[in-house]
């Protein structure tokens, strides 16, 4: 084979490789949308939490994320219980989409249990930035502002990234 073939060849076997390469968080092939839990709520050691009565997390301690795993798309029932209790702390129904990432954060206090299922609606914004995406889920505080400084950086001299955030 002459060298222009087999490096004729070389480039169509690496785009046939790297177009099985993508960015999305997939991990499972149960659905077709896929969901990550966040444990904001700092009352119960561990949180297990199911959609449509199948377990998508189990034992995830305080302040944790789990990983993304898939679920069904459609109208959806999300429960979120205390591991090892049955009694649903949340017991909420959502319509999830298809092709979506899901981030469910559940957050409060063992009065007021909160959650938030949020879509990932974000675009690559291009090497060297990053996304951020700032949710106020403290109980009780009000609105926070949310400054972005390097490590150290005295807050007085510098106005909030973002002001007042409910």
């Amino acid at each position: 084979m002459s060298i222009p073939r087999a490096l004729l060849a070389a480039l169509c076997l690496t785009s046939l490789i790297l177009t099985g390469c993508t960015k999305s968080g997939s991990s499972s092939s149960q659905g077709n949308a896929q969901l990550r839990v966040v444990n904001g709520f700092s009352q119960a050691s561990a949180l297990d939490v199911t959609v449509d009565a199948k377990p998508v997390v189990s034992g995830l301690p305080f302040q944790s994320n789990s990983q993304y795993a898939g679920i069904e798309t459609g109208t959806q029932t999300f429960i979120v219980t205390v591991t090892g209790t049955s009694t649903a702390l949340v017991n909420t129904i959502y319509n999830i989409s298809s092709s979506t990432n899901y981030s469910y954060v559940v957050f409060g206090q063992q009065t007021a249990v909160g959650a938030l299922l949020l879509a990932k609606a974000f675009n690559d914004p291009g090497d060297g930035f990053f996304t951020l995406r700032f949710v106020n889920t403290a109980p009780g505080v009000g609105a926070l502002d949310l400054y972005v400084t390097a490590p150290g950086a005295d807050l007085s001299a510098s106005a909030p990234s973002i002001a007042n955030a409910p």
